[in-house]
């Protein structure tokens, strides 16, 4: 009798955990990792950060420390406008303050996953292709995840790329991406040369509430 007691128990508790919401069960797997850029604010610290870092590599060239200031204010746009009639230094230092401060404000790198298969050749496309499996193991919901591919290997192309940065450098778009989801994006990539294909993959993007 108590070993009948104690099936019909075991076998009631197993049915409540296979009926579990997902999302329950998510939290208790998922990884909690920090976003920089929360309700659009972002910390100051990455933008001191970068500016320091732009105007070091400036060295002592003014109009190139004067891109570095107005690339604070985070704007392309104000780029262009402020550096116009100044050496090009001054517009290339802005853009990559710019770029700097983007990507330190809306890293989500640690909280993704990021599997490479191997590059292959489509013969019928006459382009190179490799699938790139992206998983959200954070808790948070993450929607315009971008993910980049820097110092990438001389002669290769990104071909497929849903855009790039003020830098050049190209990205592709998953639009939304929920806590512990996948998705599958198919890079493209024209070569020339001999050299392996090789970059270091980087993700930026936002926090997402459906």
């Amino acid at each position: 009798m108590f070993m009948g007691r104690f099936s019909k128990y075991l076998a009631l508790g197993l049915l409540l955990l296979v009926a579990m919401p997902l999302e329950l069960y998510a939290q208790t797997v998922c990884n909690p990792v920090p976003i920089g850029n929360t309700n659009g604010v972002c910390q100051s610290t990455v933008k001191a950060r970068c500016f320091n870092q732009c105007a070091i590599n400036c060295r002592n060239d003014g109009q190139c420390i004067f891109g570095c200031m107005v690339g604070q204010d985070y704007s392309p746009d104000r780029c262009y406008t402020n550096c116009n009639g100044f050496a090009p230094t001054c517009l290339s230092s802005c853009l990559q303050t710019v770029d700097c401060i983007d990507g330190g404000c809306n890293d989500v790198t640690q909280a993704l996953s990021i599997k490479s298969g191997t590059v292959v050749f489509n013969r019928a496309t006459g382009v190179w292709q490799r699938a790139v499996v992206v998983t959200n193991t954070s808790c948070s919901n993450l929607g315009n995840v971008k993910i980049l591919l820097d110092s990438m290997a001389a002669g290769w192309t990104l071909k497929n790329a849903d855009g790039a940065t003020n830098l050049g450098v190209g990205y592709k778009t998953i639009q939304y991406l929920k806590s512990l989801d996948s998705a599958t994006l198919v890079f493209e990539f024209a070569r020339t040369g001999t050299a392996p294909l090789a970059y270091t993959p980087r993700a930026t993007g936002e926090l997402f509430t459906p």
